[in-house]
């Protein structure tokens, strides 16, 4: 016998609408998660972040290393 078993957290409803406002005011929201791509993708569809914007599967070195990146681009 085979079991499957599938955990999600879900966004708070003032972190869904923190997120909304900040999205409303031009700011660009990312997500950096060492979930797999498929879980991250997901919750980043429920906050509302750029599907190009999501960062799965990383370190917390790999993060970090993200992060300098994005600050390098502006």
């Amino acid at each position: 016998m085979i079991a499957v078993f599938s955990f999600k957290d879900s966004l708070r409803k003032e972190t869904s609408s923190a997120l909304f406002e900040l999205n409303r005011m031009g700011l660009s929201l990312y997500m950096l998660s060492g979930d797999r791509a498929e879980v991250a993708a997901e919750a980043a569809k429920e906050a509302g972040i750029d599907p190009k914007n999501i960062f799965a599967e990383r370190s917390p070195e790999e993060k970090m290393e993200t992060i300098r990146e994005i600050e390098k681009r502006g």
